[in-house]
């Protein structure tokens, strides 16, 4: 197998539609770290984090640092098929940045999968499924905002992701105008992004349900298990784990203190595919259910996609 023999790193910047808003702050711009490594004969793997700040308290700064000076210089020499060795490698020079490893991570089944000629799911294992259902994320905002938002992304087949988290009253009404507004097929979720206290939300989330939610997402903060635990204990809709879900020991910890029915893996959260692969097995292994998310990575230019592309993405050669 061919080996990594340079790195590059570029940068991509896109920007919403309108500021996308939710409980830990609002976004109006977000920007990709890509990194591209380079095989023995020529071949290029591209990967991509994206560090949306207000959500991961990571910046794109200390994204690239990590990667420039510590883990790229680290992985030369390894082949890319050896996805084991390069984060115990990767591990070894620096503990945790987990977004700056998804990058190498993603770059190296990316190189892999070119080098064999086959696509990255069978490496993973082959697809399970041809479809996969999507969840339109409305961002807090003015309810007629919402509202038309949802209408939009509902008519197209999308279910609904409502972000709430700030002002509960208010975020009751928005969610019920929502659930109005789409008609009672439509798939709907809510998403506090951590933003309630304990109390907060066994108080309101019980009375949103009357919007026939399909889950409620990371209702109290990260770290507050136990209060995951309560919110799961007096609500009928599932419970679901985001930013309490980072890492496979994130996902013990659910496990243990029964915080979450679900956990949404966003592949550049614990590092990648590989370490997110660990996350899924362990879920399936304690009884919870597994959904891939995604961060607001680089959407090519067209209709409806919701971002627009600023900056051609250009490589530098480290």
């Amino acid at each position: 197998m061919q080996k990594i023999v340079a790195a590059a790193l570029g940068r991509a910047e896109i920007e919403y539609v309108r500021p996308f808003v939710i409980a830990s702050g609002p976004m109006r711009t977000a920007t990709s770290v890509i990194v591209a490594l380079r095989s023995e004969d020529g071949t290029v793997g591209i990967g991509e984090t994206t560090c949306m700040t207000a959500y991961t308290g990571q910046t794109e700064e200390g994204v690239t640092a990590a990667l420039e000076h510590w883990l790229l210089p680290a992985i030369m020499g390894l082949e890319p098929t050896a996805i084991q060795q390069v984060h115990y490698i990767m591990d070894r020079h620096l503990r945790e940045n987990d977004l700056a490893k998804a990058a190498v991570d993603i770059a190296c089944y990316d190189l892999a999968g070119r080098l064999l000629g086959v696509p990255v799911y069978e490496l993973l294992g082959g697809k399970v499924r041809d479809e996969v259902r999507l969840a339109w994320a409305v961002g807090l905002g003015t309810v007629d905002e919402m509202v038309a938002e949802a209408v939009d992304w509902a008519s197209r087949g999308f279910a609904i992701k409502v972000k709430i988290g700030i002002e509960p009253e208010q975020d009751l009404r928005n969610v019920l105008a929502i659930r109005k507004a789409i008609g009672d097929e439509a798939i709907l979720r809510v998403d506090a992004n951590a933003g309630y206290d304990v109390a907060t939300a066994v108080s309101i989330l019980p009375r949103m349900e009357e919007a026939n939610l399909q889950l409620i997402e990371q209702p109290v903060g990260r770290y507050d298990l136990p209060g995951m635990a309560r919110c799961r204990a007096v609500c009928r809709s599932p419970i679901l784990a985001d930013e309490s879900q980072h890492t496979p020991l994130d996902t013990l910890n659910i496990l243990r203190a029964g915080a979450a029915d679900i956990v949404n893996t966003k592949i550049v959260k614990p590092g990648g595919l590989y370490p997110s692969r660990q996350v899924a097995a362990l879920a399936e292994v304690g009884g919870l259910k597994a959904m891939v998310g995604s961060m607001p990575e680089i959407a090519p230019d067209g209709p409806g996609l919701g971002v627009e592309l600023r900056e051609t993405v250009e490589l530098r050669w480290l």
